[in-house]
């Protein structure tokens, strides 16, 4: 943890094992790290597009500033505990160094959703979706011309041929594949093999 320089710039990091993670900046050509916890935040300074300082606190890879007092601006993060608080001081636009203590709440977990569609159709959203714990995430289920739904399968269980499916209150990650059956002109249908 702290910075590492560029030619032009430098940037808060953590080093984690065997790997540096570059923290990043609030839109600007700076930051650097002091402090972290058992949870991974991690917390320090950096600049804003106008190279304004902001403290800020990074979980899961998002770097957000921290409130400061009033229209004043933050000065310094000393650390940050286990419990989330952070601790260091901000100027208000009054004046006077005044200690302050931020509670930051971990990120809420995430969970990916995978989603395939054979061929004849398409499943809106494709791919890997990040849905937050708790949440509802609804997929569409859309037929090419000449092409029907002929089955949906959630975490392995066949659910027919439907349009839609909503993951209710997620709390792991599941997947969701469709396949498709081709209309013949006719009026006889050949079920496709994805």
């Amino acid at each position: 943890m702290g910075f590492s320089l560029t030619h032009i710039s430098y940037h808060g990091f953590l080093w984690q094992t065997v790997s540096m993670t570059d923290l990043g900046a609030l839109g600007g050509s700076f930051s650097s790290a002091f402090g972290f916890n058992d949870s991974g935040q991690v917390v320090g300074f950096a600049g804003d597009a106008s190279n304004n300082i902001h403290l800020f606190v990074w979980q899961s890879g998002v770097m957000t500033a921290l409130p400061n007092l009033g229209a004043g601006f933050s000065h310094d993060l000393l650390f940050i505990n286990n419990a989330g608080q952070a601790a260091g001081s901000s100027i208000p636009a009054t004046g006077g160094d005044h200690a302050v203590l931020w509670t930051i709440l971990p990120a809420p977990p995430t969970f990916t959703i995978a989603a395939s569609a054979g061929l004849g159709g398409t499943i809106s959203p494709t791919g890997n979706t990040t849905v937050t714990i708790g949440t509802h995430h609804t997929f569409t289920i859309i037929p090419n011309p000449n092409y029907r739904v002929l089955n949906v399968v959630v975490d392995g269980a066949p659910k027919g041929p439907i349009m839609t499916y909503t993951f209710s209150n997620v709390t792991t990650g599941h997947t969701i594949s469709a396949t498709f059956m081709l209309v013949a002109s006719s009026g006889c249908e050949q079920r496709r093999q994805t």
